[in-house]
């Protein structure tokens, strides 16, 4: 499900086999992945791509900026107002209002006024 307002830009894959949620005013960079399942891969006697698949659902929050080539991984919530970096792969959950960046990806710093030295619209 996406919310009014929410940017995807070229080539952003959606794999969608579990739920999938984008919220409001959310950005999503050019080439990202949000891909809610896996390939099964446990037993070595049968090929990878007869086992199934596993997943589970991603909720992205409002107000969230995934940079280009962000990877999504199955079961992450990224919580309203976060950033995530360019070229990071996520597989865990990002509180709210916090930037995160690298593979896998870690938090960098947090948001807020106080780090803001200027705000420029227009």
């Amino acid at each position: 499900m996406l919310g009014n307002n929410v940017y995807l830009g070229r080539n952003v894959y959606l794999g969608v086999y579990q739920p999938l949620t984008i919220g409001q005013n959310s950005l999503i960079g050019a080439y990202s992945y949000l891909i809610t399942a896996n390939h099964r891969f446990e037993n070595p006697d049968i090929p990878i791509r007869l086992q199934g698949y596993t997943g589970a659902s991603i909720q992205i929050g409002q107000d969230v900026w995934l940079g280009c080539h962000v990877v999504i991984l199955p079961g992450v919530t990224v919580g309203d107002g976060a950033v995530i970096a360019a070229g990071a792969v996520v597989n865990k959950n990002v509180p709210a209002y916090e930037v995160w960046g690298g593979v896998p990806a870690r938090k960098l710093r947090e948001r807020s006024v106080s780090n803001q030295s200027s705000l420029s619209i227009g």
